[in-house]
């Protein structure tokens, strides 16, 4: 089975999907374990900890690349008139389809009684990760749209500062007492700070912002150096990028008497560090695509993620695997579902991928 690249770009940047199907993958199994294992059944062991703390780069990682590829891909369209530029209405398109995506899988058949009779629960307003994304998305669109097509702001000026200001506000958002903004709507105080803020945008949009600024990255140096070259040019880059912005969230800190920053300046290293992860899987790109099914999957990632949140938590239905084994899996007994839930997706998308009218995949 044979993956079409399509575009010379597509091509030299395989690693991307990579790294979002291997971001995937870790969700999957996160999911699983921490929604049907019983921890009491499980000691803390070193691997335990080690576990805990891999699933805490999942969402980031999906974050970062998600947003390089975004602007990577936007950015080649830089030159067009914006209303022939198809690239940014499909963006568009995405960004609607997320926030719907979102909310629909909030929404939940058993509670029905209970949106009739005008309450509508407390989860179907949250604030998730689809949710987002998409208003991450929209951002880089406003930031392409008014500041570098309209404004010509160089892009190596618009997204860092735009990336500084988001971590301080970030840091704002969560030292100010009470909901923002106050006396809003549940719907829009979850976007930013409400009571079912998941991922809010602040700070998670900051993670789009650091891999639009790596995508914008990638699409000045691929044509300028050596493909293998890249990491060794983009690390020293980046290191001193994100070591000067910690610096300057201090300064602003302290200038300002903001109470803490601890979880901005922790967001810097992770970001970091993924980006060593993404800059690795580039030399690893032969290797891992040779079997093709995990590039399938990273081209996939939102028809999975809407189809494990149906399967996994019953949304929309209100009977999922949760309903039957929520919490009461001994370790190896999650770890082994775990296995067979990613084996199912993985034969999925592979039937998807070989059906001539793919029947799963959302544009």
């Amino acid at each position: 089975m044979q993956i079409s690249s399509g575009t010379d770009d597509a091509k030299r940047f395989l690693f991307l999907d990579l790294s979002r199907g291997i971001a995937l993958l870790l969700m999957l199994q996160g999911h699983f374990i921490s929604a049907t294992l019983d921890e009491n059944s499980v000691s803390e062991t070193d691997t335990f900890h080690y576990w805990k703390e891999l699933r805490g780069y999942t969402a980031p990682l999906f974050f970062i690349v998600s947003g390089l590829v975004f602007n990577f891909l936007l950015l080649k369209t830089q030159a067009l008139p914006l209303f022939e530029n198809q690239r940014l209405r499909k963006g568009l398109k995405r960004v609607f389809l997320l926030f719907i995506a979102g909310y629909l899988l909030q929404f939940n058949f058993a509670n029905i009684s209970y949106y009739l009779n005008g309450n509508p629960g407390v989860h179907i307003f949250s604030f998730h990760v689809l949710q987002s994304i998409g208003a991450g998305l929209l951002l880089l669109i406003v930031l392409f749209v008014v500041f570098i097509k309209l404004l010509r702001v160089p892009w190596y000026i618009i997204y860092p500062l735009t990336l500084v200001c988001w971590l301080y506000l970030s840091g704002v958002v969560s030292t100010t007492e009470g909901y923002i903004p106050a006396n809003a709507p549940e719907l829009i105080q979850n976007s930013i700070k409400g009571p079912n803020s998941v991922f809010p945008v602040f700070p998670w949009s900051a993670y789009l912002l650091y891999g639009a600024f790596l995508g914008a990255l990638f699409r000045q140096l691929h044509t300028r150096v050596r493909f293998a070259l890249i990491p060794v040019v983009l690390l020293p880059i980046l290191g001193i990028f994100l070591f000067l912005s910690g610096e300057l969230l201090q300064y602003l800190q302290a200038l300002t008497g903001l109470r803490e920053i601890v979880y901005e300046l922790y967001a810097l290293k992770v970001m970091f560090q993924l980006t060593v992860v993404i800059l690795f899987l580039l030399y690893l790109e032969k290797v891992l695509a040779s079997t093709q099914t995990l590039l399938l999957i990273g081209k996939n990632t939102l028809t999975i993620y809407i189809l494990h949140s149906l399967v996994l938590y019953g949304a929309i239905t209100g009977t999922g695997i949760i309903t039957f084994y929520r919490n009461t899996l001994t370790g190896w007994q999650a770890i082994v579902g775990a296995l067979l839930f990613i084996s199912f997706f993985a034969v999925l998308t592979v039937l998807q991928h070989k059906s001539e009218k793919p029947w799963l995949k959302l544009r």
